[in-house]
């Protein structure tokens, strides 16, 4: 029936199809065409997130860092810290071997 050979003419039954058809195949390379844009979206988004938690966390280690600097530095030289770290592994050595 339907069998474009065997019924050479087109009838409105095959013309309905083809266009429902054809219709659909839009709407299969519209929602394709969306996908695509939804899915560089997310991307973009996830790069962004990642960024900024690295940003965030950067920034949290710098500022431990320099809490932990200027509470080391205050007021002391080098050579005076090196003294402390000396003297308490002294101070420790004595205490643990000391009282035996």
């Amino acid at each position: 029936m339907l069998d474009p050979k065997q019924n050479p003419g087109t009838s409105p039954e095959v013309q309905t199809l083809r266009q429902q058809l054809e219709e659909k195949e839009r709407l299969v390379d519209h929602l394709e065409k969306e996908h695509q844009k939804h899915q560089l979206t997310r991307d973009q988004e996830e790069k962004l997130i990642v960024s900024a938690w690295y940003n965030l966390g950067m920034q949290l280690h710098l500022k431990a860092v320099d809490e932990r600097l200027s509470n080391q530095n205050a007021g002391q030289s080098f050579l005076a810290r090196q003294r402390q770290i000396t003297s308490r592994r002294s101070t420790t050595f004595a205490a643990n071997h000391g009282s035996r």
